[in-house]
């Protein structure tokens, strides 16, 4: 409703069990750092719970950051070039950009034949144009791994 909320936490983050070591939502980052389960355990407070938070989704989490407005685009109507046009220019205007992967079945810990896991969010960071017309889209795994084994994966 454009008012700031402030969201007051404990410091407990929830695991699979007591015997392993692994949060139960996002993880730690690579320097040990906990400020995304921190982040995501607020969320999850001013939203009702951990269940309200859609895996794959991001922009109602970008506007209650930033106060930002976000919307949703349809692309399956537009076709290859049409969509990489679109996303080009909105990263050279500087937007704030997202994409999921919400085809298949299966959680975000399953993974499709070439890695994209199901029901995932991601962060695009950037677009090439290649000297042989080849289209590119940087995106970023927020899980800071990668499992891509497709055509220009690493």
């Amino acid at each position: 409703m454009g008012i700031p909320v402030t969201v007051t936490i404990d410091d407990y983050l929830p695991f699979y069990n007591y015997a392993n070591t692994s949060l139960l939502y996002a993880k730690e980052g690579p320097d040990k750092s906990l400020w995304m389960p921190i982040l995501e355990k607020a969320a999850a407070k001013l939203f009702g719970n951990y269940e309200f938070l859609e895996g794959g989704v991001i922009g109602p989490a970008v506007q209650a950051l930033t106060g930002a407005p976000f919307y949703d685009v349809d692309n399956s109507a537009m076709g290859e070039d049409e969509l990489w046009d679109f996303i080009d220019k909105h990263y050279r205007e500087g937007d704030m950009m997202s994409c999921s992967s919400f085809v298949g079945t299966g959680s975000d810990r399953d993974t499709n034949d070439i890695g994209v896991p199901y029901r995932h969010a991601f962060t695009i960071n950037g677009t090439v144009k290649l000297g042989d017309g080849t289209k590119l889209v940087r995106i970023r795994n927020p899980w800071g791994s990668e499992y891509y084994k497709g055509p220009w994966s690493d």
